[in-house]
Formats: structure tokens, sequence, C-alpha cells
């Protein structure tokens, strides 16, 4: 046990330089960086395609009402697409403050260790049954940003959510995350916004009639927030250009 602590220690520290550090094995076999990488990714669990090496480091904590991460702050089974691979049965986290989506895994001592995925090579990943893709066009900075699909056909439903840690009025704490919502409607390569009715009937002039009747009937109640509805009425409108077909 005491040739080992120090060897994790400069695992540990290769994996978050990324620099050629060479490490004599008990048997003298030098490794590279990549190596340690491999072996360190295979101690703790995580594949090296999925994670990039970096530790999670949550926000201070303080006098703050509410959290960060996008739907829960309690970890939740998910699963990521990273270049075409599938990773199944990871706990997850999406922190959209710092745009970061969180893997929990354990460590040698069986305590929570808190890895950031590799950010810019993810398609898409779910947390629970919610199914998150990149927000069209964020991919050019480098990094995308993330959103929720709520429905997909020839038009998708997407939700962005975003998040700011602002200074309170008054009550029990001096500072809160407020949460915003954005709804956008993607079809034939293009975003708008999704204000309500009258966005689907800009897009879908010819079923006027067919949606606002269906609205009337389900007694749908399209509020910004009231995404269940939203989602429902643009289904509604994919299994009508579905018929068609």
């Amino acid at each position: 046990m005491k040739s080992k602590l120090p060897r994790l220690f400069i695992l540990f520290v290769s994996i978050l330089t990324g620099t050629q550090i060479l490490f004599s094995q008990e048997a003298g076999v030098p490794l590279s960086s990549q190596e340690l990488r491999d072996e360190l990714n295979g101690i703790y669990g995580a594949d090296p395609g999925l994670v990039n090496g970096k530790i999670y480091h949550p926000s201070p904590y303080g006098s703050i009402s509410g959290h960060p991460f996008c739907l829960s702050d309690e970890w939740m089974e998910g699963q990521a697409e990273l270049e075409g691979n599938l990773y199944t049965g990871l706990m997850l986290k999406y922190d959209i403050v710092k745009n970061e989506l969180v893997l929990n895994t354990l460590n040698l001592n069986n305590t929570s260790l808190q890895i950031i995925l590799n950010t810019g090579k993810i398609s898409t990943f779910k947390l629970g049954d919610s199914q998150f893709v990149r927000y069209p066009g964020s991919e050019n900075d480098g990094k995308p940003v993330f959103c929720e699909l709520l429905s997909d056909g020839e038009v998708d439903y997407l939700l962005l959510r975003n998040k700011e840690l602002r200074i309170t009025s008054g009550g029990a704490t001096d500072f809160e995350y407020k949460e915003y919502f954005n709804n956008y409607l993607y079809k034939d390569g293009k975003l708008s916004g999704f204000r309500g009715r009258r966005s689907l009937f800009k897009l879908f002039p010819e079923h006027k009639k067919e949606i606002r009747k269906y609205i009337l009937q389900q007694g749908l109640f399209l509020d910004r927030k009231n995404v269940e509805d939203r989602a429902v009425l643009v289904d509604f409108c994919n299994e009508i250009l579905s018929e068609q077909e």
C-alpha cells in the first residue's frame, strides 16, 4: 500500500495536465502519459473516450437557494452518446450554468468521484426519460450547449433552459438560481421561437383549423412553461405531416 499511493498521485497529475510523464513501475517499465491515462480510467471504471480527465468542482456553497443543475440536483440514471459510442447505465447531472455534463463514479475507497464528460464530443444524452440534443449552431463554439428534445419529427420542439445566480431582494438567502425557459421549433434546418399556437399556424397555415380544433378538444394550455401541453400539440402536428407522406 505504501508504494501505491504516490503512484496514484502521479497518475492523477498526468491525467489532469496531459503532460508526457514517464513513471517507472516496480518492474522498471516506463509508461507514457496516454498509458497512465488509460490505467487511471481503468482503475476508476471510466472509459477514456467518455471522460476528459477533469474533476468536477461544484459551485460554492453559501446562502443560496436552488441549484445550478438541469431538472434535478439529484444524480439521475442516464446515457450519453459520444462520437457514435453509446454509454448506458451512467449516473449523471447536467450543470447548465457551467455547461458541463458530470459523471458520478467511485474512487478507490468507494467514495464518490465526479468527472466531467467530453462535452465537445457529446451528440446526445439522457437524464431519466428526458432526451437532450445539441442546440442548433452552438457546436460552432467548440463546446455545444444542450437543449431538451420534447418532440421530434418533421418539426422538433426544443426547450433550452438557462440559469443565473442572482442576488435576492430579500428572504432567507442572499442569492438564488433564477431559471429561464426558451421554447423553439426547428424545421428544415431553421430555428424559430415557439410563442404559442400562432407559431404553429405560421409553420402549418394549411392545418390551422385542425390545430385550433385539437387545442380545444384536448383542453391544451400553451403557457411557455407548460411544456407538456406544447409537446402534445407538436406531436399532433407531426402526426398530420406523417399521414400525408
